[in-house]
């Protein structure tokens, strides 16, 4: 049996990991933020990006949501 709220948190961990490689290809150099979310929407079939979700979502509260989880 599955603890309850366990869907949502296994979400969180994905979407954390999605989050933290997409920045991390882009601080490489290796895509541009505009390319990675063309390259997800066509790959996943999402209707934004990786980028773009952030964007809505506030770039102020995914820093904290990463300096926050990340210790």
């Amino acid at each position: 049996m599955r603890p309850a709220g366990s869907i949502g948190f296994i979400f969180d961990r994905i979407w954390a990991a999605i989050k933290c490689e997409a920045l991390a290809v882009v601080a490489e150099g290796v895509t541009t933020p505009e390319e990675f979310d063309a390259m997800f929407q066509v790959n996943t079939g999402a209707k934004v990006g990786v980028f773009r979700m952030m964007d809505q979502v506030g770039l102020d509260v995914v820093f904290e949501s990463r300096t926050t989880n990340s210790s």
